[in-house]
């Protein structure tokens, strides 16, 4: 959510709509679930439309339930993606772009 507006972004609304996001996102994801050496209790299915997310300074994360793909005991699981993996297929109009332009080199 735009903390100035209240706009609530869906997944979808970060990213160029000529990309497929979803297939990077997910690809990006599982390389980074695999680092993590995640011992998955359901298959992992990537991005889907109504994915749970949140922006930091830094980086999007990606969130799923507890219990979801990972054993209740691991917690909420997370992966985090820095926002420099993704640059290439933002929206202009992303709030991902805001955040980066604010970011000091």
């Amino acid at each position: 959510m735009d903390v100035n507006t209240g706009k609530v972004y869906d997944l979808g609304d970060l990213f160029n709509t000529r990309m497929n996001y979803a297939k990077i996102l997910s690809d990006i994801a599982m390389k980074k679930a695999n680092e993590m050496n995640i011992n998955f209790i359901e298959p992992y299915n990537g991005i889907t439309d109504t994915q749970q997310f949140y922006l930091t300074p830094e980086a999007l994360v990606l969130y799923y339930q507890v219990g979801e793909y990972t054993p209740a005991s691991m917690g909420l699981f997370r992966i985090t993606i820095p926002y420099n993996e993704i640059s290439n297929i933002l929206s202009p109009e992303s709030p991902i772009v805001r955040l980066m332009g604010t970011r000091s080199v």
